[in-house]
């Protein structure tokens, strides 16, 4: 009866310790993610952008604009509304983490950015993302609407694409919603391509 008990041990700990070699061995694929500390920095001066205004901004200086803050009056006259809605418009080679509603993460300082960094996005490039928008109704109940509408020093992850390779990137921005005005702060590229960055930093 010893004998049997003490075989049983012993095939249990040899299928604990394949079970685990067998894990192990499925995960080697999956490497934690490159980081550099190579980032190009933008200062942007606290450049306001009330509505019926845009602003473009070439971020890594190679004289292509990467993107353009813009503004514009949406009339919804289902709904007996119009919209003075603000957009993220990305160029051709810029790249922007997109959801299944159009829209894009609202990032605190040291969150990652890269690939993988947000769950349900997909990279899209030239994307149109409305970040907020001020409703007005024909009763003068008007209000703001949006995930960017309380921002404060918050970060859009963006990345520009260069030799079939991204540079991730971010833009660091809030909203004033009594002046009805994005504020833009800061924005950054990773010199180096294909590795994470973090927003702030």
């Amino acid at each position: 009866m010893m004998n049997r008990y003490f075989l049983v041990a012993v095939l249990f700990a040899l299928l604990s310790v394949a079970c685990r070699k067998s894990f192990d061995f499925e995960r080697k694929d999956l490497l934690p993610p490159t980081y550099t500390s190579k980032i190009k920095y933008k200062t942007l001066g606290d450049v306001q952008v009330p509505f019926n205004k845009s602003y473009a901004c070439d971020v890594d200086g190679d004289g292509i604009r990467d993107f353009v803050i813009n503004t514009d009056l949406i009339g919804n006259p289902f709904e007996k509304i119009d919209c003075r809605s603000y957009f993220f418009i990305g160029e051709f080679f810029t790249y922007s983490p997109v959801d299944g509603n159009e829209e894009t993460p609202l990032l605190n300082t040291g969150d990652v950015i890269g690939e993988k960094s947000y769950i349900n996005h997909n990279w899209y490039n030239a994307s149109h993302l409305l970040l907020i928008e001020k409703v007005i109704t024909m009763s003068g109940n008007d209000f703001w609407r949006g995930k960017w509408k309380e921002a404060s020093h918050q970060y859009l992850a963006f990345a520009i694409k260069k030799n079939e390779k991204k540079h991730y990137a971010w833009l660091e921005l809030s909203f004033d919603q009594n002046s009805g005005a994005i504020i833009l702060h800061r924005a950054a590229v990773a010199e180096e391509a294909e590795k994470n960055i973090l927003a702030g930093k």
